[in-house]
Formats: C-alpha cells, structure tokens, sequence
C-alpha cells in the first residue's frame, strides 16, 4: 500500500499534462520478485508497476520476459479512477544470468512507456537445500568436506556421497576410508543404522501405548482392590456386630440349595478381589507384563497361521 501510494504521488507531474496515452506506461525501475532471496528451482513472483495519467479507461495486456523469452502474459485494465496498478505473474527460476523485462501492449493504441527498464538477476543454485547459494557456500552438498577439501580429495563436492555407499564422504573421511571407493562394511553398517532407526521410530510409539494401558490397568486394579476390600471388610463388621447381639446366622445348607455355585456367587467380592490380585501380578511388574504379552501375541500369531492352514487343506 505505501508502494502504491508513493508511486501516486510520483506520478502527478505527468497527470497534471496528460493527453491521449501519453502518460500511461510503467513507472521507470518497478520490476521487482518476491522472495528476494531465491535458487534454481523456486518459483518466484515477479511483480510491476503501471500508472495512468491519461484519465481514461485503457484495457491491455502486460508480457513478461526472460532473457527475451516469454514468461506470461497478464491482461489489465486501468478505470478512470484508479490511476496506479498493480502487475504480477509466477516465474520458475533456473540457474544462471537472466534480464527480466515487461512490455504492455493496448487494444486501443500506442503507449509512451510500453516497455519498462530491464532487472539483471542471477539464480545460484543451492544443492543441499541449506538457504545458502553454492557460490557462497563453503560445503555445496553439507557432507562435512568444504569445497576445497573435496577438489583436494578428488571427491564430487555436489554429492555427498561420492563413492554411493552409503556413507557421506565426510564421515569417511574421519573414519579413515576412502569416501571415493565404496566400502562394503561401511554400506553395512550405515545400512543397520538405517534400518535400526526406522524400527526404533516405528516401535516406540507402539511401546509408548503398551506402557500407558499397563500403568492404566494397574491403577484401576489397584483402586478396585481397595474398594473391595472395604466392601469385605464392611460385611465382616457386620457379621461380627450381628453376633454380639446374639441373632442367628443362616446355617452352610441354609445359604444354597445346591452345591454348584450361582454364576452371582462367582462374582462376589472375594472371588472378584482374588481374580483382580491375580492381574495386578502380571500388571505391577514390568518384565512380567511385557513378557506376558509377547507370549500371547506369540500363540495368537500361532493360533491364525494353524487357522489359516486349515482354510487351505
């Protein structure tokens, strides 16, 4: 907005003698991208300025160029009111030297300032992604040799790993083996590595889980129990309060007509505080419970890959 505004009162000079077209163009140097700091390969956009003083509807079209070569091609109108516009299109930098310009053609005739003023710019490229261009950076590929030690080596200082075994060159080189000459053992070992980082990555947040249902089982048992063993202790005071007043208790073949017991009496809260002591076994330990839970996940994978036999004979 200040940029417009400036741009405004830049232009009141030419407003103040315009005549036909005569003052309608681009402002002189109002080629600009954004981002300003950019590398082969990113997409910038290339921004311009164009004013009217002519007071006139004008419609058109502005045409960006690179190196003569055509970008885009954007199309405008100017209303009587709006004297000052803004001109934009996308550009895919590629390294190397490039003269962008802007040149505006109308439906309806000439223009005093068709053509804006060139921009020189020079697109770096920046190889290991670091912000830092390659001309400015001491290590293009950020494999911990700097250029000069690379070009000394006889290593490719735009690959990090010369010899594609793996290893970065800069860590062979510290190891003591020859970052241009693929090492076997290297491969293997910076294979494991690898590999043992990526099962690690995949592993923990399963692990993670595992210990949070434990820790959470072992609370709930622990709470429960205590509830329990109120509850037991509740029906003992008043069995014990019940005999000092001298009532009768109900006799063993009073309680049950059979001797198999109720599916409610193998809920009562002794059977329950027993079954519940015999989890916080597995859950209060953790070698315990781990190793309880590889054993079941062992006979379940068992017990589908026998399902799955039978399904096949």
């Amino acid at each position: 907005m200040k940029r417009l505004l400036l741009v405004s009162l830049l232009l009141l000079p030419f407003a103040a003698n315009a005549g036909l077209y005569e003052n309608t163009g681009f402002v002189p140097g109002t080629i600009w991208m954004s981002p300003s700091t950019y590398f082969a390969g990113d997409t910038v956009t290339l921004y311009t300025v164009l004013f009217n003083g002519d007071k006139t509807a004008i419609s058109g079209a502005a045409t960006f160029f690179d190196n003569g070569t055509k970008i885009s091609e954007t199309p405008f109108t100017f209303a009587v009111d709006k004297p000052v516009l803004e001109i934009s299109a996308p550009w895919k930098a590629a390294e190397g030297e490039h003269l962008i310009s802007v040149s505006l053609t109308t439906k309806t005739g000439g223009l005093r300032y068709a053509s804006s003023s060139p921009v020189r710019s020079y697109v770096d490229k920046d190889t290991d992604a670091d912000h830092i261009g390659d001309i400015a950076d001491d290590d293009d590929d950020n494999d911990g040799l700097s250029d000069i030690d690379e070009a000394r080596l006889g290593t490719d200082p735009l690959n990090p790993d010369t010899d594609k075994d793996g290893m970065p060159d800069g860590q062979e080189v510290s190891q003591g083996t020859n970052p241009r000459i693929a090492d076997p053992i290297s491969a293997r070992i910076q294979f494991a590595s690898t590999t043992l980082g990526k099962i690690e990555a995949a592993t923990v947040p399963i692990a993670n889980g595992i210990e949070s249902v434990r820790q959470n089982l072992d609370a709930w048992v622990d709470s429960t129990s205590d509830t329990l063993k109120k509850e037991i202790a509740a029906q003992k005071s008043v069995a014990t309060t019940t005999n000092k007043l001298g009532f009768s208790q109900p006799s063993a073949t009073a309680k049950t007509t059979s001797s198999m017991p109720t599916p409610f009496s193998l809920f009562s809260p002794r059977n329950v505080l027993a079954g519940l002591s015999t989890i916080n076994f597995f859950t209060s330990s953790q070698p315990i419970f781990y190793i309880s839970v590889f054993i079941v996940t062992l006979l379940c994978v068992r017990l589908l890959f026998a399902l799955m036999n039978r399904r096949h004979e």
